[in-house]
């Protein structure tokens, strides 16, 4: 066990309501059970001509209040961003376990909640992985929902990715 990590991870989708995203992510665990934590997603409408790009993300601060050999648990608070023809911004808590419930396998879970400028925000993610040494090959689907007094949007679909441990 290290006292400093570095996660990062590149993924992409494909969301059922017909954008295309890119994400990357970075994860710093650091000592004392603290952990910064920021992913950052670009949504490519291919619906639109011509096609529009959105950008969205979170970046929190963290407390891993619960680990073992087998799990991780952590809460964090932080903010969340988007940006499509001006930038909104809101707040960001999220609730997350990493579950190795297998030999080199892994189970990620992670539940957001929070706003974004006048809107409500939930968000929830699962990706079930395979690691291959200091590299885990994931898969799993990611769902966020905007409520706001006028509308609902909703953007989910299944997400791969790589995640690599430095």
């Amino acid at each position: 066990v290290r006292n400093v990590a570095l996660a990062v991870d590149v993924e992409s989708g494909y969301l059922i309501q017909g954008a295309v995203p890119a994400m990357i992510a970075m994860r710093l665990a650091l000592p004392r059970r603290f952990e910064i934590d920021t992913r950052v997603s670009l949504l490519t409408d291919v619906l639109e001509s011509p096609a529009q790009l959105a950008a969205l993300g979170t970046s929190h601060v963290s407390y891993r209040f619960a680990q073992g050999k087998r799990f991780d648990f952590r809460t964090g608070l932080g903010v969340r961003m988007f940006t499509l023809d001006s930038v909104r911004l809101g707040i960001d808590v999220v609730y997350a376990v990493d579950s190795y419930i297998a030999q080199n396998v892994v189970l990620r879970i992670e539940l957001h909640m929070g706003s974004l400028s006048q809107a409500f925000v939930g968000q929830a993610r699962s990706t079930l992985g395979m690691m291959f040494g200091r590299a885990e090959v994931y898969a799993g689907y990611d769902h966020t929902s905007y409520i706001s007094e006028a509308s609902v949007a909703r953007l989910g679909g299944p997400i791969v990715g790589v995640r690599s441990w430095f």
